[in-house]
Protein backbone atom coordinates (compact mmCIF):
# COMPACT_ATOMS: atom_id res chain seq x y z
CA UNK A 1 0.00 0.00 0.00
CA UNK A 2 1.34 3.44 -0.92
CA UNK A 3 0.36 7.03 -0.44
CA UNK A 4 -0.56 7.45 -4.10
CA UNK A 5 -4.08 8.72 -4.89
CA UNK A 6 -6.64 5.93 -4.80
CA UNK A 7 -7.99 4.87 -8.18
CA UNK A 8 -11.38 6.11 -9.22
CA UNK A 9 -12.51 2.67 -10.39
CA UNK A 10 -14.01 0.06 -8.09
CA UNK A 11 -16.31 0.46 -5.10
CA UNK A 12 -16.17 3.97 -3.64
CA UNK A 13 -14.79 4.17 -0.09
CA UNK A 14 -16.66 7.44 0.45
CA UNK A 15 -19.44 6.20 2.80
CA UNK A 16 -16.99 4.32 5.01
CA UNK A 17 -14.63 7.30 5.08
CA UNK A 18 -17.43 9.66 6.05
CA UNK A 19 -18.56 7.39 8.87
CA UNK A 20 -15.04 7.22 10.26
CA UNK A 21 -14.66 10.97 9.85
CA UNK A 22 -17.76 11.71 11.92
CA UNK A 23 -16.81 9.10 14.51
CA UNK A 24 -13.41 10.75 14.93
CA UNK A 25 -15.01 14.19 15.13
CA UNK A 26 -17.53 13.03 17.73
CA UNK A 27 -14.80 11.32 19.77
CA UNK A 28 -12.62 14.46 19.65
CA UNK A 29 -15.52 16.72 20.65
CA UNK A 30 -16.50 14.44 23.54
CA UNK A 31 -12.93 14.53 24.90
CA UNK A 32 -12.88 18.31 24.68
CA UNK A 33 -16.30 18.81 26.25
CA UNK A 34 -15.48 16.48 29.12
CA UNK A 35 -14.75 18.57 32.20
CA UNK A 36 -14.74 21.73 30.09
CA UNK A 37 -16.03 24.11 32.77
CA UNK A 38 -14.56 22.60 35.94
CA UNK A 39 -11.34 24.63 35.94
CA UNK A 40 -11.50 28.34 36.55
CA UNK A 41 -10.47 30.73 33.85
CA UNK A 42 -6.84 31.71 34.14
CA UNK A 43 -5.49 35.17 33.34
CA UNK A 44 -5.26 34.80 29.56
CA UNK A 45 -8.80 33.45 29.41
CA UNK A 46 -10.00 36.22 31.70
CA UNK A 47 -8.64 38.70 29.19
CA UNK A 48 -10.72 36.99 26.49
CA UNK A 49 -13.77 37.50 28.70
CA UNK A 50 -12.85 41.12 29.42
CA UNK A 51 -12.29 41.95 25.76
CA UNK A 52 -15.32 40.05 24.49
CA UNK A 53 -17.79 41.72 26.83
CA UNK A 54 -16.71 45.12 25.49
CA UNK A 55 -17.46 44.24 21.87
CA UNK A 56 -19.72 46.95 20.47
CA UNK A 57 -19.44 49.08 23.60
CA UNK A 58 -18.13 52.67 23.72
CA UNK A 59 -14.34 52.67 23.64
CA UNK A 60 -14.08 49.32 21.87
CA UNK A 61 -12.39 50.93 18.88
CA UNK A 62 -9.66 52.32 21.12
CA UNK A 63 -9.21 48.91 22.75
CA UNK A 64 -8.75 47.34 19.31
CA UNK A 65 -5.98 49.84 18.56
CA UNK A 66 -4.17 48.86 21.76
CA UNK A 67 -4.51 45.09 21.34
CA UNK A 68 -2.17 43.28 18.97
CA UNK A 69 -4.53 40.32 18.44
CA UNK A 70 -7.11 41.11 15.74
CA UNK A 71 -10.78 41.22 16.79
CA UNK A 72 -12.33 38.30 14.85
CA UNK A 73 -12.17 35.79 17.72
CA UNK A 74 -13.13 38.30 20.41
CA UNK A 75 -16.10 39.41 18.36
CA UNK A 76 -17.28 35.81 18.10
CA UNK A 77 -17.00 35.27 21.88
CA UNK A 78 -18.70 38.61 22.56
CA UNK A 79 -21.64 37.66 20.36
CA UNK A 80 -21.90 34.28 22.09
CA UNK A 81 -21.95 35.86 25.57
CA UNK A 82 -24.51 38.42 24.53
CA UNK A 83 -26.89 35.73 23.25
CA UNK A 84 -26.42 32.95 25.82
CA UNK A 85 -25.06 34.63 28.95
CA UNK A 86 -21.78 34.26 30.80
CA UNK A 87 -20.12 31.09 32.08
CA UNK A 88 -16.65 29.56 32.03
CA UNK A 89 -18.03 26.60 30.08
CA UNK A 90 -19.60 28.78 27.38
CA UNK A 91 -16.49 30.93 26.93
CA UNK A 92 -14.44 27.78 26.25
CA UNK A 93 -17.03 26.06 24.05
CA UNK A 94 -15.85 27.57 20.72
CA UNK A 95 -12.32 26.32 21.36
CA UNK A 96 -13.62 22.79 21.96
CA UNK A 97 -15.67 22.93 18.76
CA UNK A 98 -12.80 24.36 16.72
CA UNK A 99 -10.51 21.67 18.12
CA UNK A 100 -12.87 18.88 17.09
CA UNK A 101 -13.34 20.44 13.64
CA UNK A 102 -9.56 20.59 13.21
CA UNK A 103 -9.40 16.85 13.83
CA UNK A 104 -11.90 16.31 11.04
CA UNK A 105 -10.08 18.71 8.74
CA UNK A 106 -6.82 16.76 9.09
CA UNK A 107 -8.69 13.74 7.72
CA UNK A 108 -10.31 15.84 4.98
CA UNK A 109 -6.96 17.34 3.97
CA UNK A 110 -5.63 13.81 3.71
CA UNK A 111 -8.57 12.94 1.46
CA UNK A 112 -7.90 15.95 -0.79
CA UNK A 113 -4.30 14.81 -1.13
CA UNK A 114 -5.40 11.25 -1.94
CA UNK A 115 -4.23 10.01 1.49
CA UNK A 116 -7.45 8.78 3.09
CA UNK A 117 -5.81 6.25 5.47
CA UNK A 118 -3.07 8.74 6.36
CA UNK A 119 -5.65 11.44 7.03
CA UNK A 120 -7.66 9.22 9.36
CA UNK A 121 -4.54 8.08 11.24
CA UNK A 122 -3.32 11.67 11.57
CA UNK A 123 -6.73 12.79 12.80
CA UNK A 124 -6.64 10.12 15.51
CA UNK A 125 -3.23 11.35 16.70
CA UNK A 126 -4.50 14.94 16.81
CA UNK A 127 -7.70 13.91 18.62
CA UNK A 128 -5.74 12.59 21.62
CA UNK A 129 -2.69 14.86 21.45
CA UNK A 130 -2.12 16.29 24.99
CA UNK A 131 -1.20 19.74 23.74
CA UNK A 132 -4.22 19.90 21.42
CA UNK A 133 -6.52 18.74 24.21
CA UNK A 134 -5.14 21.41 26.52
CA UNK A 135 -5.49 24.32 24.09
CA UNK A 136 -8.90 23.09 22.88
CA UNK A 137 -10.19 23.58 26.43
CA UNK A 138 -8.87 27.12 26.74
CA UNK A 139 -10.69 30.31 25.81
CA UNK A 140 -8.04 31.65 23.45
CA UNK A 141 -7.77 32.17 19.71
CA UNK A 142 -5.27 29.40 18.87
CA UNK A 143 -7.70 26.54 18.02
CA UNK A 144 -9.41 28.85 15.51
CA UNK A 145 -6.04 29.73 13.97
CA UNK A 146 -5.18 26.04 13.52
CA UNK A 147 -8.59 25.41 11.97
CA UNK A 148 -8.13 28.24 9.47
CA UNK A 149 -4.61 27.04 8.60
CA UNK A 150 -6.03 23.65 7.65
CA UNK A 151 -8.78 25.28 5.59
CA UNK A 152 -6.15 27.41 3.84
CA UNK A 153 -4.00 24.36 3.15
CA UNK A 154 -6.96 22.59 1.53
CA UNK A 155 -7.82 25.67 -0.54
CA UNK A 156 -4.19 26.16 -1.61
CA UNK A 157 -3.79 22.53 -2.68
CA UNK A 158 -6.95 22.68 -4.78
CA UNK A 159 -5.85 25.96 -6.40
CA UNK A 160 -2.41 24.52 -7.17
CA UNK A 161 -4.06 21.53 -8.85
CA UNK A 162 -6.73 23.39 -10.82
CA UNK A 163 -5.19 26.86 -11.29
CA UNK A 164 -8.77 28.15 -11.49
CA UNK A 165 -9.33 31.83 -10.72
CA UNK A 166 -12.24 31.07 -8.38
CA UNK A 167 -10.07 28.71 -6.35
CA UNK A 168 -7.35 31.35 -5.93
CA UNK A 169 -10.02 33.83 -4.78
CA UNK A 170 -10.96 31.32 -2.07
CA UNK A 171 -7.31 31.14 -1.00
CA UNK A 172 -7.25 34.92 -0.59
CA UNK A 173 -10.54 34.93 1.34
CA UNK A 174 -9.39 32.25 3.80
CA UNK A 175 -6.05 33.99 4.33
CA UNK A 176 -7.89 37.22 5.11
CA UNK A 177 -9.78 35.38 7.86
CA UNK A 178 -6.48 33.97 9.16
CA UNK A 179 -4.99 37.44 9.35
CA UNK A 180 -7.97 38.90 11.19
CA UNK A 181 -7.83 35.92 13.56
CA UNK A 182 -4.21 36.47 14.70
CA UNK A 183 -1.17 38.41 13.54
CA UNK A 184 0.59 35.07 13.13
CA UNK A 185 -1.71 34.50 10.21
CA UNK A 186 1.10 36.30 8.38
CA UNK A 187 3.21 33.17 8.76
CA UNK A 188 0.33 30.99 7.58
CA UNK A 189 0.32 33.17 4.47
CA UNK A 190 4.09 32.71 4.23
CA UNK A 191 3.55 28.94 4.13
CA UNK A 192 1.07 29.35 1.30
CA UNK A 193 3.54 31.60 -0.55
CA UNK A 194 6.34 29.02 -0.21
CA UNK A 195 3.96 26.33 -1.49
CA UNK A 196 3.09 28.51 -4.50
CA UNK A 197 6.77 29.09 -5.32
CA UNK A 198 7.84 25.47 -4.78
CA UNK A 199 4.84 23.65 -6.22
CA UNK A 200 3.11 26.04 -8.61
CA UNK A 201 2.63 24.68 -12.12
CA UNK A 202 4.29 27.39 -14.17
CA UNK A 203 4.63 31.16 -14.04
CA UNK A 204 0.93 31.83 -14.63
CA UNK A 205 -0.09 29.71 -11.65
CA UNK A 206 2.47 31.39 -9.42
CA UNK A 207 1.36 34.87 -10.45
CA UNK A 208 -2.26 34.02 -9.70
CA UNK A 209 -1.26 32.62 -6.33
CA UNK A 210 0.72 35.69 -5.34
CA UNK A 211 -2.08 37.96 -6.51
CA UNK A 212 -4.52 36.15 -4.21
CA UNK A 213 -2.12 36.32 -1.25
CA UNK A 214 -1.31 39.98 -1.90
CA UNK A 215 -5.03 40.78 -2.02
CA UNK A 216 -5.49 39.32 1.44
CA UNK A 217 -2.56 41.36 2.74
CA UNK A 218 -4.07 44.53 1.27
CA UNK A 219 -7.36 43.84 3.03
CA UNK A 220 -5.43 43.42 6.28
CA UNK A 221 -3.26 46.51 5.84
CA UNK A 222 -5.76 49.02 7.38
CA UNK A 223 -5.81 47.03 10.62
CA UNK A 224 -2.00 46.82 10.74
CA UNK A 225 -1.69 50.57 10.31
CA UNK A 226 -4.20 51.09 13.12
CA UNK A 227 -2.37 48.90 15.67
CA UNK A 228 1.21 49.59 14.55
CA UNK A 229 1.98 52.09 17.36
CA UNK A 230 1.09 49.53 20.06
CA UNK A 231 2.95 46.54 18.59
CA UNK A 232 6.22 47.43 20.34
CA UNK A 233 4.67 46.78 23.76
CA UNK A 234 2.21 44.02 22.89
CA UNK A 235 2.29 40.29 22.39
CA UNK A 236 5.01 38.13 23.90
CA UNK A 237 7.89 40.63 24.03
CA UNK A 238 8.20 40.18 27.79
CA UNK A 239 8.71 36.42 27.45
CA UNK A 240 12.21 36.75 26.04
CA UNK A 241 13.60 38.22 29.25
CA UNK A 242 11.37 36.22 31.57
CA UNK A 243 11.73 32.77 29.98
CA UNK A 244 14.24 32.30 27.23
CA UNK A 245 17.13 34.50 28.33
CA UNK A 246 17.14 32.91 31.79
CA UNK A 247 16.32 29.41 30.55
CA UNK A 248 17.62 28.93 26.98
CA UNK A 249 16.40 25.33 26.92
CA UNK A 250 12.80 26.57 26.99
CA UNK A 251 13.15 27.72 23.38
CA UNK A 252 15.46 25.02 22.06
CA UNK A 253 14.39 23.22 18.92
CA UNK A 254 14.65 19.91 20.79
CA UNK A 255 12.08 21.12 23.33
CA UNK A 256 9.85 22.38 20.54
CA UNK A 257 10.11 19.02 18.78
CA UNK A 258 9.26 17.08 21.94
CA UNK A 259 6.32 19.34 22.60
CA UNK A 260 5.01 18.98 19.07
CA UNK A 261 5.16 15.21 19.31
CA UNK A 262 3.68 14.67 22.73
CA UNK A 263 3.13 18.02 24.45
CA UNK A 264 5.44 17.13 27.34
CA UNK A 265 6.79 19.93 29.57
CA UNK A 266 5.83 22.33 26.84
CA UNK A 267 6.53 25.65 28.50
CA UNK A 268 6.57 27.32 31.89
CA UNK A 269 3.06 28.73 31.55
CA UNK A 270 1.53 25.33 30.86
CA UNK A 271 3.45 23.74 33.71
CA UNK A 272 2.13 26.41 36.05
CA UNK A 273 -1.36 25.52 34.84
CA UNK A 274 -0.78 21.93 36.04
CA UNK A 275 -0.21 20.60 32.54
CA UNK A 276 1.33 17.26 33.59
CA UNK A 277 4.12 15.32 31.97
CA UNK A 278 3.20 11.83 30.88
CA UNK A 279 5.40 9.40 32.83
CA UNK A 280 8.58 8.40 31.04
CA UNK A 281 7.16 4.92 30.36
CA UNK A 282 4.64 6.68 28.10
CA UNK A 283 6.53 9.82 27.08
CA UNK A 284 9.68 8.38 25.57
CA UNK A 285 8.00 5.51 23.71
CA UNK A 286 5.54 8.05 22.32
CA UNK A 287 8.30 10.41 21.19
CA UNK A 288 10.29 7.56 19.62
CA UNK A 289 7.21 6.11 17.96
CA UNK A 290 6.24 9.42 16.38
CA UNK A 291 9.81 10.06 15.28
CA UNK A 292 9.72 6.72 13.43
CA UNK A 293 6.39 7.65 11.85
CA UNK A 294 7.76 11.00 10.73
CA UNK A 295 10.91 9.36 9.35
CA UNK A 296 8.78 6.96 7.30
CA UNK A 297 6.88 9.86 5.73
CA UNK A 298 10.14 11.65 4.87
CA UNK A 299 11.62 8.43 3.46
CA UNK A 300 8.69 8.12 1.08
CA UNK A 301 9.28 11.69 -0.11
CA UNK A 302 12.78 10.73 -1.32
CA UNK A 303 11.32 8.62 -4.09
CA UNK A 304 10.14 10.25 -7.34
CA UNK A 305 6.44 10.45 -7.99
CA UNK A 306 3.32 12.03 -6.58
CA UNK A 307 4.24 11.49 -2.93
CA UNK A 308 7.20 13.87 -3.08
CA UNK A 309 4.90 16.73 -4.04
CA UNK A 310 2.34 15.85 -1.38
CA UNK A 311 4.85 15.34 1.43
CA UNK A 312 6.57 18.59 0.50
CA UNK A 313 3.26 20.46 0.56
CA UNK A 314 2.29 19.22 4.03
CA UNK A 315 5.84 19.76 5.35
CA UNK A 316 5.74 23.39 4.18
CA UNK A 317 2.53 24.03 6.14
CA UNK A 318 4.12 22.37 9.17
CA UNK A 319 7.56 24.00 9.17
CA UNK A 320 7.13 27.56 7.84
CA UNK A 321 4.45 28.83 10.29
CA UNK A 322 6.56 28.10 13.35
CA UNK A 323 10.21 28.05 12.21
CA UNK A 324 10.19 31.61 10.87
CA UNK A 325 8.86 33.28 14.06
CA UNK A 326 10.79 30.81 16.23
CA UNK A 327 14.02 32.20 14.80
CA UNK A 328 13.25 35.54 16.50
CA UNK A 329 14.04 33.92 19.85
CA UNK A 330 17.69 34.58 19.07
CA UNK A 331 17.37 38.20 17.97
CA UNK A 332 16.59 39.68 21.39
CA UNK A 333 13.34 41.12 19.99
CA UNK A 334 11.21 38.05 20.38
CA UNK A 335 7.54 38.01 19.49
CA UNK A 336 7.14 34.24 19.52
CA UNK A 337 5.89 32.26 22.51
CA UNK A 338 6.77 28.57 22.35
CA UNK A 339 3.73 26.48 23.12
CA UNK A 340 1.39 29.16 21.78
CA UNK A 341 2.24 30.51 18.39
CA UNK A 342 3.52 27.20 17.08
CA UNK A 343 0.26 25.42 17.96
CA UNK A 344 -1.08 26.12 14.47
CA UNK A 345 1.56 23.78 12.98
CA UNK A 346 0.23 20.76 14.87
CA UNK A 347 -2.38 19.74 12.26
CA UNK A 348 0.00 19.33 9.31
CA UNK A 349 2.47 17.50 11.57
CA UNK A 350 -0.19 14.95 12.54
CA UNK A 351 -1.01 14.42 8.87
CA UNK A 352 2.68 13.65 8.25
CA UNK A 353 2.59 11.20 11.16
CA UNK A 354 -0.45 9.58 9.57
CA UNK A 355 1.43 9.26 6.29
CA UNK A 356 4.27 7.56 8.15
CA UNK A 357 1.79 5.18 9.77
CA UNK A 358 0.57 4.10 6.33
CA UNK A 359 4.14 3.43 5.23
CA UNK A 360 4.85 1.26 8.28
CA UNK A 361 1.57 -0.58 7.82
CA UNK A 362 2.56 -1.45 4.28
CA UNK A 363 5.13 -4.00 5.50
CA UNK A 364 4.67 -4.35 9.28
CA UNK A 365 0.98 -3.95 10.05
CA UNK A 366 1.23 -5.04 13.70
CA UNK A 367 4.20 -2.77 14.36
CA UNK A 368 2.42 0.18 12.79
CA UNK A 369 -0.49 -0.16 15.19
CA UNK A 370 1.93 -0.75 18.06
CA UNK A 371 3.55 2.62 17.34
CA UNK A 372 0.20 4.34 17.85
CA UNK A 373 -0.41 2.77 21.28
CA UNK A 374 1.99 4.95 23.35
CA UNK A 375 0.92 8.02 21.38
CA UNK A 376 -2.76 7.52 22.23
CA UNK A 377 -1.97 6.40 25.80
CA UNK A 378 0.18 9.46 26.53
CA UNK A 379 -2.55 11.75 25.26
CA UNK A 380 -5.30 10.13 27.29
CA UNK A 381 -3.06 10.17 30.38
CA UNK A 382 -2.98 13.94 30.45
CA UNK A 383 -6.76 14.20 30.18
CA UNK A 384 -7.36 11.56 32.87
CA UNK A 385 -4.83 13.23 35.18
CA UNK A 386 -6.55 16.60 34.99
CA UNK A 387 -9.96 15.01 35.37
CA UNK A 388 -8.94 13.26 38.59
CA UNK A 389 -7.08 16.30 39.99
CA UNK A 390 -9.18 18.56 42.26
CA UNK A 391 -10.08 21.79 40.51
CA UNK A 392 -8.36 24.95 41.71
CA UNK A 393 -10.83 27.39 43.25
CA UNK A 394 -8.45 30.19 44.24
CA UNK A 395 -9.75 32.80 41.79
CA UNK A 396 -13.37 32.09 42.73
CA UNK A 397 -12.47 32.22 46.41
CA UNK A 398 -10.65 35.52 46.00
CA UNK A 399 -13.60 36.94 44.06
CA UNK A 400 -15.95 35.97 46.87
CA UNK A 401 -13.58 37.47 49.41
CA UNK A 402 -13.48 40.74 47.50
CA UNK A 403 -17.27 40.81 47.15
CA UNK A 404 -17.63 40.33 50.91
CA UNK A 405 -14.76 42.54 52.10
CA UNK A 406 -15.39 45.58 49.89
CA UNK A 407 -18.44 47.77 49.46
CA UNK A 408 -19.67 49.78 46.47
CA UNK A 409 -18.20 52.90 48.12
CA UNK A 410 -14.71 51.40 48.13
CA UNK A 411 -12.27 51.70 45.26
CA UNK A 412 -10.50 48.48 44.24
CA UNK A 413 -7.11 49.37 42.77
CA UNK A 414 -5.54 46.52 40.83
CA UNK A 415 -1.96 46.08 39.75
CA UNK A 416 -1.33 44.73 36.26
CA UNK A 417 -3.35 41.77 35.06
CA UNK A 418 -4.69 40.93 38.54
CA UNK A 419 -7.73 43.03 37.70
CA UNK A 420 -9.02 40.56 35.13
CA UNK A 421 -9.69 37.62 37.47
CA UNK A 422 -10.57 39.82 40.44
CA UNK A 423 -13.23 41.72 38.52
CA UNK A 424 -14.70 38.64 36.86
CA UNK A 425 -15.09 36.41 39.91
CA UNK A 426 -16.13 39.16 42.32
CA UNK A 427 -18.85 40.10 39.82
CA UNK A 428 -19.99 36.47 39.59
CA UNK A 429 -20.08 36.42 43.41
CA UNK A 430 -22.51 39.34 43.42
CA UNK A 431 -20.07 42.17 44.09
CA UNK A 432 -20.77 45.57 42.59
CA UNK A 433 -17.38 47.16 42.99
CA UNK A 434 -15.53 50.01 41.35
CA UNK A 435 -12.28 48.79 39.77
CA UNK A 436 -9.33 50.83 38.58
CA UNK A 437 -5.87 49.87 37.44
CA UNK A 438 -2.54 51.42 38.25
CA UNK A 439 -1.07 52.92 36.15
CA UNK A 440 -4.19 54.45 34.62
CA UNK A 441 -3.14 53.50 31.07
CA UNK A 442 -3.69 49.83 31.99
CA UNK A 443 -7.40 50.62 32.44
CA UNK A 444 -7.53 51.00 28.66
CA UNK A 445 -6.00 47.53 28.20
CA UNK A 446 -6.13 45.40 31.40
CA UNK A 447 -4.33 42.49 29.73
CA UNK A 448 -1.29 44.57 28.86
CA UNK A 449 1.69 42.67 30.24
CA UNK A 450 5.01 44.23 29.22
CA UNK A 451 6.37 46.21 32.22
CA UNK A 452 9.51 47.50 30.54
CA UNK A 453 8.04 50.76 29.14
CA UNK A 454 6.60 51.49 32.60
CA UNK A 455 9.94 50.96 34.31
CA UNK A 456 11.39 53.72 32.14
CA UNK A 457 8.82 56.20 33.53
CA UNK A 458 9.00 55.65 37.30
CA UNK A 459 9.24 59.36 38.29
CA UNK A 460 6.19 60.22 36.19
CA UNK A 461 4.23 57.26 37.60
CA UNK A 462 5.16 58.24 41.16
CA UNK A 463 3.45 61.58 40.63
CA UNK A 464 0.42 59.86 39.12
CA UNK A 465 0.15 57.62 42.18
CA UNK A 466 0.30 60.59 44.58
CA UNK A 467 -2.32 62.48 42.60
CA UNK A 468 -4.74 59.55 42.51
CA UNK A 469 -4.33 58.85 46.22
CA UNK A 470 -5.10 62.50 47.06
CA UNK A 471 -8.23 62.42 44.92
CA UNK A 472 -9.57 59.41 46.84
CA UNK A 473 -9.25 60.98 50.32
CA UNK A 474 -12.68 61.25 51.94
CA UNK A 475 -14.44 59.18 49.27
CA UNK A 476 -14.10 55.77 50.93
CA UNK A 477 -11.59 53.03 51.48
CA UNK A 478 -9.03 51.79 48.97
CA UNK A 479 -8.72 48.04 48.43
CA UNK A 480 -5.49 47.00 46.70
CA UNK A 481 -5.47 43.78 44.72
CA UNK A 482 -1.79 42.90 44.31
CA UNK A 483 0.45 40.47 42.48
CA UNK A 484 3.12 39.79 45.07
CA UNK A 485 1.71 40.35 48.60
CA UNK A 486 3.39 37.95 51.02
CA UNK A 487 6.14 36.94 48.60
CA UNK A 488 9.83 37.52 49.11
CA UNK A 489 11.71 39.92 46.80
CA UNK A 490 12.97 37.02 44.69
CA UNK A 491 9.39 35.88 44.00
CA UNK A 492 8.07 39.25 42.88
CA UNK A 493 7.08 39.48 39.23
CA UNK A 494 8.70 41.88 36.77
CA UNK A 495 7.42 45.39 37.29
CA UNK A 496 6.64 45.12 41.00
CA UNK A 497 8.48 48.44 41.45
CA UNK A 498 5.62 50.08 39.56
CA UNK A 499 3.04 48.57 41.92
CA UNK A 500 5.06 49.68 44.95
CA UNK A 501 4.75 53.32 43.84
CA UNK A 502 1.02 53.31 44.61
CA UNK A 503 1.47 51.60 47.98
CA UNK A 504 4.19 54.09 48.91
CA UNK A 505 1.85 56.95 47.96
CA UNK A 506 -0.84 55.55 50.28
CA UNK A 507 1.57 55.35 53.20
CA UNK A 508 3.02 58.77 52.44
CA UNK A 509 -0.44 60.36 52.50
CA UNK A 510 -1.24 58.78 55.88
CA UNK A 511 -3.60 56.02 54.80
CA UNK A 512 -3.98 53.37 57.48
CA UNK A 513 -3.76 49.64 56.77
CA UNK A 514 -7.08 48.34 58.05
CA UNK A 515 -6.74 44.66 57.12
CA UNK A 516 -4.50 42.39 55.12
CA UNK A 517 -5.10 38.97 53.61
CA UNK A 518 -1.95 37.36 52.21
CA UNK A 519 -3.84 34.38 50.84
CA UNK A 520 -5.90 36.52 48.48
CA UNK A 521 -3.30 39.25 47.96
CA UNK A 522 -5.68 41.91 49.26
CA UNK A 523 -5.10 44.94 51.53
CA UNK A 524 -7.78 47.34 52.76
CA UNK A 525 -6.72 50.94 53.46
CA UNK A 526 -8.69 53.58 55.43
CA UNK A 527 -8.58 57.24 54.47
CA UNK A 528 -6.55 59.57 56.75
Amino acid sequence: MTLEPEPASGPSPEPAFRRRLWLLGGFALALRLLDLGRRELWVDEAFTWNFAQKVGQPGFGELIRLEATPPLYYGLIGLLLRIFGDSDWLIRLPSAVFGAQSVMLVALLGEKLGWRPAGLAGALVLAVHPWHLFISQEARVYPLLLLLLLVLAMATWRALETDAGADWVKVGAVLTLCLYCHLFGIFVGAAAAVAVVALGRGLRSRLRGFTALAGACLLFAPYVMMVLPSLASSGANWTHDLFYSALPGEGSLARVYEGHLIGARYNLIHRELTQPDPPWLLRWPAVIAQTLLLAAAIYKARRPGGDRRRVAFVAIFYLVPFLVPWATLFTGKNFFLVGRHDFMALGPLCLLLGAGFVQWRQKWRALAWLLLVPVVAAGLFRHAWLYLKPADGSATERGRYLAAAATPDDLVVCFGIERLLGERYSTLAGGRLAFESFPAEIDRHPGWSDPRPLLRRLPELREEARSRVRQQIGKGRVVTLERYLGNGPGDRPPGWEVDELYLAALREAGWRLESRDDKHHVRVWSSP
